[in-house]
């Protein structure tokens, strides 16, 4: 397991260090630093001393030039260490040392225990161009292949290895009433829990005398990708990598880059559920963009001290990161709105809806005149816009936006206009209350 990653002068990264859990949710816009975090741990794992960049086979992203942050002097640095004090550290600098060359030099530092790594080993990798829906899959030169494009190939050989006994221990006291609870065979699994993520069913079959194998999904075994949901292809190297890497490692890490991809709401919801499971026996950091993932991994993240997530945002082009807890909210019980505000900077009426309500039961006030002046006197610092209502008049921007809401038809007095509110406007107000409350 991986327990610390310190980067500098890594692309947007000028310097952070990020102690992981064993189930990792990274969040927040894009280009706010998530990939470049994931391939700064796969940049030292495929790294050796004979490299002269970070390309391998894991990702391709260039040398020093492309790499070294824009904005600040000094090499790039990454280090990783695990939870038995194994740690790797390698630096990317120029060298300078022959006249001329320009060629980037890779240096790399361990300790007297040092971190021996290894693809498909100790980390599994899916990315967010993995394999989607295909006619024929072959086997590859890896066991699942960063793009999952041998997962296929792999659940076809091994459809018949056993899972090991802690899985199954877990998986029987669980899933107690399914087929599979007794049987332990590989490829049943991914069955089971394809059907449980989706309600579909998968079947596999080789092509005679080749090493291709071809895929057909439903009951009657009909049904080819090409005509089935795309959802159904794009999950399934997901569950085949996770089962496989469980199965052939203790503990691996499993990095996993928008598993959301073609996914209906509620399968992703479910999908949470299998990677929740799967993280007893292997570590998982994992890319969203999905506000479905992030609601479901806040549930299970709440008051367990093994799961956290992770919010990357841009400050002056820069990477912060922050850990988002139930300490970083305003309204308990957690409100889904503040959820998307905090991880994906999404400022809706809803959120300002129950911000409002927590500000005037804050208030006392029982009338929005009342709670107009209340806010006035104490928060002088309000953003304003006047608004008539019913014969009376308020001017801080909260109660400009409620009742805009509330009473749609109502129009301006004096220029017969309809009383509207922009984007901007609504997220000053609600970045107004939530500094507030």
């Amino acid at each position: 397991m991986l327990k610390k990653v310190s980067i500098e002068n890594f692309k947007s990264i000028d310097k952070i260090t990020i102690n992981l859990k064993q189930y990792n949710l990274l969040c927040g816009e894009n280009a706010s630093g998530k990939t470049s975090f994931i391939h700064a741990i796969l940049a030292t794992f495929q790294s050796n001393e004979d490299s002269k960049s970070f390309d391998g086979r894991m990702i391709k992203i260039g040398g020093l030039a492309e790499l070294k942050n824009r904005q600040l002097s000094g090499d790039v640095t990454i280090s990783i260490e695990d939870d038995r004090g194994n740690s790797r550290k390698v630096i990317l600098k120029r060298n300078e040392d022959i006249i001329q060359d320009s060629k980037d030099l890779l240096v790399i530092e361990a300790n007297e225990q040092r971190l021996e790594l290894g693809f498909e080993k100790d980390l599994f990798y899916l990315s967010s161009v993995r394999n989607g829906v295909m006619e024929i899959y072959s086997k590859g030169d890896c066991s699942f292949g960063v793009d999952g494009s041998s997962s296929i190939g792999y659940l076809f050989e091994h459809q018949d290895d056993a899972m090991n006994a802690s899985y199954m221990k877990a998986f029987k006291e669980k899933y107690s009433e399914s087929v599979c609870a007794d049987n332990p065979k590989f490829s049943e699994h991914v069955r089971f829990w394809l059907n449980k993520i989706t309600g579909e069913e998968v079947n596999i079959d080789s092509v005679p005398y080749t090493n291709q194998y071809v895929l057909t999904f439903g009951h009657d075994k009909n049904i080819r990708p090409i005509n089935t949901g795309s959802g159904y292809s794009f999950i399934l190297p997901i569950i085949i990598t996770c089962l496989g890497a469980i199965k052939i490692s203790n503990n691996p890490t499993i990095i996993i880059e928008n598993p959301e991809i073609y996914l209906h709401p509620i399968a992703q919801i479910n999908l949470v559920d299998f990677l929740e499971f799967i993280s007893q026996y292997a570590q998982f950091i994992i890319e969203t963009h999905s506000e479905y993932i992030l609601k479901r991994s806040m549930e299970i993240v709440d008051g367990n001290d093994m799961r956290q997530i992770l919010v990357f945002r841009q400050d002056k082009g820069m990477t912060r990161n922050d850990i988002l807890d139930n300490t970083n909210f305003k309204i308990s019980p957690i409100a889904y709105p503040e959820v998307l505000y905090r991880a994906f900077n999404i400022c809706s009426i809803e959120l300002h809806i129950i911000l409002f309500s927590k500000l005037q039961e804050k208030s006392g006030a029982t009338n929005l005149v009342t709670f107009d002046k209340w806010i006035l006197e104490n928060y002088p610092h309000v953003p304003q816009k006047s608004r008539e209502y019913n014969g009376k008049s308020t001017n801080t921007l909260p109660i400009y936006i409620r009742n805009t809401v509330h009473h749609p038809d109502g129009k301006d007095s004096t220029t017969g206009k309809p009383y509207i509110y922009t984007q901007e406007e609504l997220i000053q107000s609600v970045k107004f209350m939530l500094d507030v409350l």
